[in-house]
């Protein structure tokens, strides 16, 4: 039970720690996409 409990603790706070640092990454990276892409055209 301490185990499980331990992983799915773990396992939040890694989703956590992936949404706060692929949120603005993600967001940059559609911003320079878009913008190269318009400026290509």
């Amino acid at each position: 039970a301490v185990s499980e409990e331990f992983s799915e603790m773990d396992e939040s706070i890694i989703m956590r720690m992936l949404r706060s640092v692929a949120v603005p990454i993600i967001g940059n990276a559609c911003h320079v996409f878009m913008h190269g892409f318009n400026h290509i055209r």
